[in-house]
């Protein structure tokens, strides 16, 4: 399984965008028209984009598996019992991994709206409580 798991969807990505320090180069708005393009563009995917392909790939995977063991018999349903609860642990490790990246982002965008002076109050679930006075 491995590095063949993610295929083309998790190579030169990274762990997706970093939260911590830094500022994005550039100023307010656009460019305008008639630009050289040798501008320094940084890439930022949307957020959860690789770890949403990752669990789309794994998800797949598990589907796979499941219907192996479906047509599988005698000891070949036991193989593939146990690469099914494999798959089942690798899609559970990564929809822990998007919990604790949706946790980051949240703590994030609240800092960002306190740095802007928008004094937004969280609720447990990660809404904003105090949204109509804002």
């Amino acid at each position: 399984m491995g590095d063949a798991l993610f295929g083309s969807h998790s190579e030169g990505y990274g762990k997706g965008p970093s939260l911590k320090g830094g500022k994005s180069k550039g100023g307010k708005g656009g460019k305008g028209g008639g630009g050289s393009g040798s501008g320094d563009a940084t890439f930022k995917p949307e957020r959860y984009h690789l770890i949403s392909r990752q669990l789309e790939d794994l998800i797949a995977l598990y589907d796979e598996l499941a219907k192996a063991k479906e047509n599988a018999y005698g000891v070949n349903i036991l193989k593939a019992i146990d690469k099914e609860i494999e798959a089942k642990q690798k899609l559970l490790d990564k929809n822990r991994e998007l919990l604790a990246e949706a946790e980051e982002y949240l703590a994030y965008d609240e800092d960002t709206l306190w740095s802007l002076g928008i004094p937004a109050d969280f609720d447990e679930n990660g809404n904003i409580a105090n949204y109509d006075e804002l």
